[in-house]
């Protein structure tokens, strides 16, 4: 009986010492792969970090790109504001210009009205040429179909509204070049 319960502690503690055996291996084994993972997280770590700082580069280079941008855009945006005023200084000049060339055309048409009438209503002054301007005295007198048959350019039968026209016309061009 003794023998049996001998045998019986033997075997029983024989399943023990295999159970923890069987323990041991598979706690060595389960340690294996836990140094293999961390050796792997390791591993995906450095590569993670090796990303991080190359996509911190390709960081940098993009914000180095957006702040060129940004100053490009900005300089494109004062352009357009600058060029917006140079467009609207010269559309108002432009008017300007229109409203005079108007106001010339009726003036014109006045005048050629005037002209048309003095020509249909003939009421002749004897008119001396020192009261025109410089530049009209010095035409020759074949040019001046208003002269006198003795040829001199310094009386000159000419009607009251042409002579009004006269002076608006140096008025309008000093120059004296009227076409």
């Amino acid at each position: 009986d003794y023998e049996r319960k001998l045998h019986s502690n033997y075997e029983h503690l024989q399943d023990q010492i295999t159970r923890c055996s069987t323990t041991i291996e598979q706690k060595r084994q389960l340690q294996e792969q836990i140094q293999s993972n961390i050796e792997q997280i390791h591993s995906d770590v450095e590569q993670i970090q090796k990303t991080i700082l190359h996509e911190k580069k390709d960081i940098n280079q993009y914000q180095h790109d957006l702040e060129r941008s940004t100053a490009s855009l900005t300089q494109q945006e004062d352009l357009v504001h600058v060029l917006t005023q140079h467009n609207d200084e010269i559309e108002r000049i432009i008017q300007e210009r229109r409203q005079q060339i108007n106001n010339l055309e009726n003036e014109l048409i006045k005048l050629d009205d005037m002209l048309i009438n003095s020509f249909l209503q003939p009421s002749y002054n004897l008119h001396s040429n020192l009261s025109a301007p410089q530049q009209y005295n010095s035409l020759p007198s074949t040019t001046s179909p208003l002269s006198l048959s003795t040829g001199t350019t310094t009386d000159v039968l000419m009607p009251v509204r042409l002579q009004f026209v006269n002076s608006t016309l140096w008025k309008l061009c000093p120059s004296g070049i009227w076409v």
